[in-house]
């Protein structure tokens, strides 16, 4: 079984692209608390030392341009993902990526700031699209 979940918030607005056929493809990346106690986190911050795992999430078709069309920086999401390993070739070399591709997104609250949720914004976008990238680095979204 190839499942992922993760909950956390968006670190910045979602990267929107069209491939050449038309199809969307989104990218986000995602804040995800590493789940310390309220000590250890405390102690991270003084030393300026991260408390969350920064995961970029990629979407295709219809998910994609929903996330990018209702979601922002901040929007507090579930997720449940897949994860492909791609390759591809880059200056005669042979590279390999591991990609976190979202397969239901779940909006689950506000930003930090803003409390107050819209009640046109979806909770759930689902995508049964099986897209991937062949060379995930035509796109501009590797490395």
């Amino acid at each position: 079984m190839n499942n992922v979940q993760l909950s956390g918030r968006l670190t910045k607005d979602v990267d929107l692209k069209y491939l050449q056929d038309g199809k969307a493809v989104s990218k986000f990346n995602l804040a995800v608390d590493m789940g310390l106690s309220k000590t250890k986190k405390k102690e991270l911050e003084k030393k300026n030392k991260a408390t969350a795992e920064f995961i970029p999430i990629i979407a295709y078709g219809k998910i994609a341009e929903n996330v990018a069309n209702y979601l922002e920086k901040g929007s507090q999401v579930l997720i449940n993902a897949r994860i492909h390993t791609a390759r591809y070739e880059k200056d005669g070399e042979n590279r390999f990526i591991t990609q976190i591709i979202a397969q239901n997104v779940e909006f689950i609250g506000s930003k930090k700031k803003d409390n107050n949720t819209s009640d046109d914004v979806p909770s759930i976008f689902e995508s049964n699209d099986g897209c991937f990238l062949d060379n995930p680095n035509d796109e501009g979204f590797t490395e």
